[in-house]
């Protein structure tokens, strides 16, 4: 879920220098061939493993590059230095992971320090487009979320099942 920047995060990111770092990271939801969730792929642009959100992501050089135009929708292509294949075996064994939802986010990370558990501060959902591999470099397209898979409206009632959440005062219970 998105999360907005605080007043300090803004002034700390518009200091010339700094005792904090800004960490771009990437999760990859894999899904088999019938949407079962099978495993979340979680690398960050950092020369060490760092914790975010209580989940360890792993260090791997990857870089972004936009590409807009005005008679297409703009992509991002997200090149990925992949030395031990480990992102290219998923690639290969989930078509190419075309569909698959990504997570692109920001975090702000004290420099020097990975062990402490950081919050992320900006995410944006997309999903894979299409990718390629060679060598040791991957590269991934991602594009917006197809807009037919989105629930629509975000909350639906029905008169036999609440939508809040089980034993909310939205709903009604009044028990302990």
């Amino acid at each position: 879920m998105p999360v907005g920047m605080t007043i300090a995060e803004v002034i700390d990111k518009n200091k010339i220098a700094s005792d904090r770092v800004w960490v771009n990271f990437l999760k990859f939801f894999i899904v088999d061939n019938l949407g079962n969730p099978v495993e979340d792929v979680r690398i960050v642009n950092n020369d060490e493993d760092v914790t975010i959100d209580g989940e360890v992501y792993s260090a791997v050089p990857f870089t972004f590059s936009k590409k807009n135009s005005t008679q297409t929708i703009g992509e991002i292509t997200v090149g990925i230095q992949d030395q031990t294949r480990f992102i290219q075996a998923r690639l290969q064994q989930y078509q190419g992971g075309v569909g698959f939802k990504t997570q692109v986010g920001l975090s702000l990370i004290d420099a020097g320090t990975t062990d402490g558990s950081f919050n992320s501060d900006l995410i944006e959902t997309y999903e894979i487009v299409s990718s390629s591999a060679t060598d040791y470099n991957v590269a991934i397209k991602l594009g917006a979320e197809n807009p037919l898979n989105l629930l629509t409206p975000k909350r639906i009632q029905s008169k036999d099942r609440c939508s809040f959440f089980y034993k909310s005062s939205e709903c009604g219970y009044t028990g302990a």
